[in-house]
């Protein structure tokens, strides 16, 4: 389809040349071959069609506002798109975005608050990755209900928990995740229990295989 719109294009393109050649004086009549191109549908215009034109909105700089959803809703630490999931910064636990390396993540306090949205009716599974910096024990709430109680690896690597979470707790909507620690270290002035690189939220009672903790966009 794409060949023979081209080919059209060309056709018309040719046949205003001949006009022209033909020495049409009516300049209302005139048309340029951009403007016949780009009214064609699915043949892209030149470049110069956009002069002078203006950025109504720039869709690249507010990337970070979308629903990454890669195995299911994945919410990206230490970048822009984390403040979504926390209400920004204002009283929810969260301090320091940071990058390091090809790894981004946030430190949290003794209590870190998320909020996220459930599309269905079902058990959930999530999975967290996350370095123990004050604290090993991570006790988990959905809905202020007590889930688990996480025991944190003694590392400076990043690992996976996952939590499975009974139908009976999930709300479809909006559901409240909150995660209290048993303890935290003085960094950079701030009490801190742990680092989280990524939070990913998924149907069902398991993480499918081949999920990998990729972050989407920094």
């Amino acid at each position: 389809m794409m060949s023979i719109q081209n080919n059209l294009a060309a056709f018309v393109l040719l046949a205003i040349l001949g006009i022209h050649i033909a020495g049409c004086g009516d300049d209302k009549k005139k048309s340029t071959a951009d403007e016949v191109v780009s009214a064609m549908p699915g043949v892209r215009p030149s470049s110069a069609n956009f002069e002078g034109t203006q950025v109504h909105r720039d869709l690249l700089s507010t990337l970070h506002l979308a629903d990454v959803d890669q195995g299911g809703l994945y919410i990206d630490f230490g970048t822009p798109a984390r403040a979504k999931y926390t209400i920004g910064d204002w009283r929810t636990g969260w301090i320091n975005d940071t990058t390091s390396g090809n790894q981004t993540y946030s430190l949290v306090e003794e209590t870190g608050r998320v909020f996220f949205n459930v599309d269905k009716a079902g058990p959930i599974t999530i999975r967290f990755r996350v370095r123990a910096v004050g604290s090993q024990k991570m006790s988990v709430y959905l809905n202020n209900k007590d889930v688990d109680l996480v025991t944190l690896e003694n590392s400076t690597d990043f690992k996976d928990y996952d939590l499975t979470i009974p139908a009976e707790l999930v709300k479809v909507g909006e559901n409240y995740l909150l995660l209290r620690f048993g303890g935290s270290v003085k960094v950079g002035g701030h009490d801190v229990a742990a680092a989280v690189e990524s939070i990913r939220v998924v149907s069902g009672t398991s993480i499918p295989k081949g999920i990998v903790s990729v972050p989407f966009a920094n």
